[in-house]
């Protein structure tokens, strides 16, 4: 069985190879499969658009997982991300995407399990919910110092139609062409996050996750 067969990657129309999921995970739960077929062409589309690395990212068990990588066809790959490890919420874009969009009792309670030593120095809660109130008024996020050294990205949450975010697209890639680009990218993202949202919107009832 071939990785297209088995669902593991789409072969685009020029040829080239899209990853959809790692072998081994598991795309079973029907809220994930919703997003990730309304979701990805819009980020493949942000990706052509600036030539960087896409991703599709969900909040689950208090980590970010991501469920897709969209790779750049014009370029040189520099940056390619692992999706495999799942991340601290707080500490890469998509992440504080999602959170900032999260009801204030929900962040509360997620900020209540935090123990990160890094936090103090980067601020502590007092400098995260800055972040966070900032990144919900933009709907866009952007962090130049990314886990991955000399990696940088921006991200957008997806909402569904309660305004809940459900999931975060993200552009990645060397933290030099980022900063660059930056404006470009976070008006990329952005709408892809918009757009995102108003595919998952035109759904007349949203799949619940079973995660």
């Amino acid at each position: 069985m071939t990785l297209v067969q088995g669902g593991y990657a789409a072969q685009e129309r020029d040829g080239t190879y899209r990853m959809l999921r790692l072998p081994g995970d598991n795309l079973g739960d029907p809220s994930w499969q919703s997003i990730v077929r309304l979701v990805d062409p819009i980020v493949r589309e942000a990706v052509a658009e600036v030539q960087e690395s896409g991703f599709i990212a969900i909040l689950t068990r208090d980590r970010i997982r991501y469920l897709t990588k969209v790779l750049p066809g014009n370029r040189e790959i520099v940056y390619d991300r692992n999706i495999d490890p799942e991340r601290i919420p707080h500490q890469v874009a998509s992440g504080l995407a999602i959170l900032s969009m999260l009801p204030a009792d929900e962040l509360d309670r997620y900020l209540s399990r935090v123990k990160d030593p890094e936090l103090a120095r980067d601020g502590g809660l007092a400098g995260l919910h800055k972040i966070l109130a900032r990144a919900r008024r933009d709907r866009v996020i952007a962090n130049l110092a990314g886990r991955v050294e000399g990696a940088a990205g921006a991200a957008a949450p997806v909402l569904d139609r309660d305004g809940r975010a459900i999931a975060a697209v993200n552009i990645s890639g060397p933290s030099d062409r980022v900063k660059a680009n930056l404006p470009a990218i976070e008006r990329a993202v952005a709408k892809a996050g918009r757009r995102a949202t108003d595919a998952i919107a035109r759904l007349r009832r949203f799949p619940q996750s079973g995660v």
